[in-house]
């Protein structure tokens, strides 16, 4: 496989930080993601 114009193949390193509902999920982008019940009201990363 070759690069394609010299753009990388993958997406970029995005560093968020979200508040955990309490539904025990963070939301990113139109995907929400399961976290431990423990972190409700903490902010993850």
């Amino acid at each position: 496989m070759k690069p394609l114009g010299g753009q990388p193949s993958f997406g970029s390193l995005r560093e968020l930080a979200r508040g955990v509902g309490h539904d025990c999920a963070v939301e990113i982008d139109t995907n929400s993601y399961s976290v431990p019940w423990r972190l409700i009201g903490e902010r993850a990363r």
